[in-house]
């Protein structure tokens, strides 16, 4: 197998597994019966969060997923704050 068949061969696998990867984390979050507990900031970043890591399967050296990544996890902290103080 020359180099440009591996080549050809993971961009061919890489998309699938990505998108594989997608479905299963998707299924199992909404599965989850906490999850449906949660404020829908808390649910959008965990949902947004673990669509970026499906596109990192395929590229883990994609900079915007892992800015995009870093908001998320800013927004699920600032509303955990938000749900912290409502409880003092």
């Amino acid at each position: 197998m020359t180099s440009s068949d591996t080549e050809i061969e993971e961009k061919v696998i890489l998309p699938t597994l990505s998108e594989e990867f997608h479905q299963s984390m998707f299924f199992l979050l909404k599965q989850y019966s906490k999850f449906k507990e949660q404020s829908p900031d808390i649910q959008y970043s965990m949902i947004m969060i673990m669509d970026e890591l499906s596109r990192l399967v395929s590229n883990p050296y994609d900079m915007d997923s892992w800015v995009k990544i870093s908001g998320c996890v800013k927004t699920a902290i600032m509303a955990i704050d938000k749900e912290n103080s409502k409880e003092k």
